[in-house]
This record gives C-alpha cells, sequence and structure tokens, in this order.
C-alpha cells in the first residue's frame, strides 16, 4: 500500500512528460517553423548560472515568467524586483497562504493581481503540480534548496528540462548565513536587477558585520538561552532548535549558548524538567500568524503591541516558569519566526546579540534597522510588530 502514491507520482510523471512531448510536436505539423526557429534561438541566448546546489543552469535572462515552488520567497523577490515582480511570477507554491497569511494579506492589499498568480501546489504537502508548472511554460522554476532531499525531486527536474524548463536552485533557510548573499544575486540575475541585488546583498553584510565584528571582540561570551516557536501558544510547548537549525542558528550567530544543543538533535519541544534545570539566562519566544490558535505568539505586519505582549506574557505563567532566572529577571523576548530564513534574518541575529549582551550592543536598534531595510527596499508600507522586549 505504501508504494501507491510513489506509483501515482511515477505514472504522473510520465504522463506530463509525454503530453509536453506531443505538445512540443505540434508546431511542426503544424507548420511552425517560426516558433521552433525562435525557440532554438533563445536556448542559444541561454545564460548559465551556477545555483545554490552547484549546478550550472542554462537561463534565458532576464526571465519574464517565473515559477516560486514557494512563494514564500516573495520576500527576496519583492526585494530585489519591486513592484513590478508581479508581471513575472507567473505561478507559486501555496505555502505563504498556508504559513505566511499575514504576509500575503498585506501584498494583495498593494497588489491585488497576486490573486490572479497561478496555484501550483506544494512539495512538503505533497500537492505539487507538474502539469500547472508545464502549461504556464515559465522561463525558470525557483526551488528552495530544502527540496533537493525529497523524494522524487529529480525526476521532477527531469520532466521540466524535457520541457525546456530550467531549475534553479536557492536557499535562505539550510544555511542562513553563507546563503542569503549568493541567493539574491541569482534572483537578481534572473530579474535584471544585478545592481539592486548587490544593493541589497551590501546593506545585509554591513548589518551583519555590526554583530560579528564586535563578537569577535568580546573576550566573554558565556549567555545561554533557549528559543521556541510560539505556534502552539503557551499551553503547549512548541519546538525549540539546535544550534544547526532554524531559530537555534540565531542564538548561536548572536553569540549565546543555546541550551538545547547536546539535547535536541534538529528541532522539537524541549523537556519541561530540563528547561527549568538549565534554567537559561534569556528565553525568546517566535511570533508569527498562526491562525489555528489562538493563544500563538502574534508578530508580523498585522500584529498590535498591546495584545502581542499579553501573548507573551501568558508564556512566563507557564508550571514552573517563575522560578526561571529568565522570567524573575525579565529576560523575555519575542522576534518575528521568519528571522531564520528570509533575507533580512540580519534583524533577528541583532536582535539577539542585543538581548544577550546589551552592553556591547547599547548603541544598536535592530528594528529600527530592520524598519529602514523595510522601507528602503520592500515595495509595501512597513507595519505590525516584528520584535519584542517583555520589560519594556
Amino acid at each position: 500500500m505504501n508504494q501507491l502514491p510513489c506509483m501515482i507520482k511515477t505514472v504522473l510523471r510520465a504522463a506530463v512528460a509525454a503530453l509536453f512531448m506531443l505538445t512540443a510536436a505540434l508546431p511542426v505539423f503544424a507548420g511552425g517553423a517560426t516558433e521552433l526557429q525562435k525557440s532554438t534561438e533563445e536556448r542559444q541566448a541561454a545564460t548559465p548560472i551556477t545555483d545554490l546546489a552547484g549546478r550550472v543552469v542554462e537561463v534565458k535572462l532576464p526571465a519574464e515568467r517565473i515559477v516560486l515552488a514557494s512563494s514564500r520567497h516573495l520576500h527576496e523577490f519583492a526585494a530585489v524586483g519591486g513592484a513590478e515582480v508581479f508581471d513575472r511570477i507567473c505561478g507559486w507554491g501555496s505555502d505563504l497562504k498556508l504559513y505566511d497569511m499575514d504576509t500575503y494579506r498585506t501584498y494583495k492589499e498593494a497588489f491585488p493581481q497576486i490573486d490572479e498568480i497561478r496555484d501550483i501546489g506544494y512539495h512538503y504537502k505533497g500537492t505539487f503540480s507538474l502539469e500547472a508548472v508545464v502549461g504556464l511554460a515559465p522561463d525558470v522554476v525557483v526551488f528552495p534548496l530544502w527540496l533537493q532531499s525529497q523524494d522524487g525531486i529529480d525526476a521532477d527536474i527531469e520532466v521540466l528540462a524535457q520541457a525546456g524548463i530550467p531549475v534553479v536552485y536557492i536557499d535562505y533557510y539550510i544555511d542562513p548565513f553563507n546563503h542569503p548573499v549568493p541567493s539574491s544575486l541569482i534572483i537578481g540575475q534572473l530579474l535584471g536587477k544585478q545592481e539592486r541585488a548587490k544593493e541589497i546583498t551590501d546593506y545585509y553584510e554591513q548589518q551583519i558585520q555590526v554583530v560579528t565584528d564586535r563578537l569577535n571582540e568580546c573576550e566573554s561570551r558565556d549567555v545561554t538561552a533557549y528559543i521556541e516557536s510560539g505556534s502552539k501558544g503557551s499551553l503547549e510547548y512548541g519546538n525549540t532548535y539546535s544550534s544547526a537549525q532554524g531559530l537555534g542558528a540565531l542564538i548561536a550567530k548572536g553569540g549565546g549558548i543555546n541550551i538545547a544543543d547536546g539535547i535536541i538533535q534538529n528541532t522539537g519541544p524541549i523537556n519541561p524538567e530540563y528547561l527549568l534545570e538549565a534554567d537559561p539566562d534569556a528565553i525568546i519566544i517566535s511570533g508569527s500568524y498562526w491562525p489555528a490558535n489562538e493563544t500563538s505568539m502574534r508578530l508580523g505586519y498585522h500584529a498590535e503591541e498591546a495584545s502581542s505582549r499579553a501573548l507573551l506574557e501568558n508564556f512566563t505563567h507557564r508550571e514552573g516558569w517563575k522560578f526561571l532566572k529568565a522570567v524573575q529577571n525579565k529576560r523575555v523576548y519575542s522576534l518575528f519566526h521568519g528571522f531564520s530564513f528570509r533575507i533580512y534574518n540580519f534583524a533577528g541575529i541583532q536582535a539577539v546579540a542585543c538581548w544577550l549582551y546589551p552592553e556591547l550592543f547599547a548603541d544598536v536598534d535592530p528594528a529600527e534597522n530592520f524598519r529602514e531595510f523595510h522601507e528602503r527596499f520592500m515595495p509595501v508600507p512597513y507595519s505590525g510588530v516584528w520584535m519584542l522586549e517583555l520589560d519594556d
């Protein structure tokens, strides 16, 4: 029984490939020599791009029709491409609506045409549609690098290749500190916005350097921290992360000692007894918009400070937390969940560094730096709450 979904996917891939071969031949049978000649000329004009998987991919640039396998890459494509990027994106995954509705609502208010972008499903949910992608006839499909380890992804790429559609990998998640710059430069190539992409990556690197330069000179880096996804709210423990994964990497980059290291392999809920025993110096709860749980931590474009503060306060009322020094010393914080895997993750790194070493970073204002980035590079108005300190 477990083999049935794989068999179905294999048959579907073969059907899509066969459909493409048939439709590709139609212009020739119909006397469409001009179209065939045009297609040949376009392939000859393609430019090689080295993607984040190390693959050299030929892409016709600038790409006029782009499919994003992950629609959450809207953040980066909007930063580099500006308002006109919505004239380029012809299809995208369903994950923006599933996991980042705040962003979707904000962009829809400014650009109602995003509702017309074709939903191609989402790999993680098993709904990705090769047929839909091929039917859109894009110049390029952009995959997140984490897809490389998914079953059947090479077969998907092969089907797309047979249809003359190249796939390019970018990454802001697997290696959130080394990959944002090359990924953003690739986006600049795809959109023909190389100068804009360089301006963004220069700003990004300058903001990261604010933290790394000072930490390199810091002799004592011994502050312990616990970080948790606030998606499940205060009544249930959400996932924490090792320093090699997601939000946990922000602690490492911010100079802290992650109490999950050696306890949690990558991600998973902490043992409450262990947390009480470890008694971290600081606690950080991530926030976003998770409407399925009304007690979940709320941050983002449509968050309001008073209600977000009340939600964060609720976490301190968990059993035993009143004895934690982080709670007693009011070193309980919240930051936007997406700060761990977006082009503006520098704001999350700066926030963590400021919270863990307030004297060392007394003159750094991560919230204002994020606002500056947003107002300078993003095509929608800045709004909402993105980081919070309980003792403000």
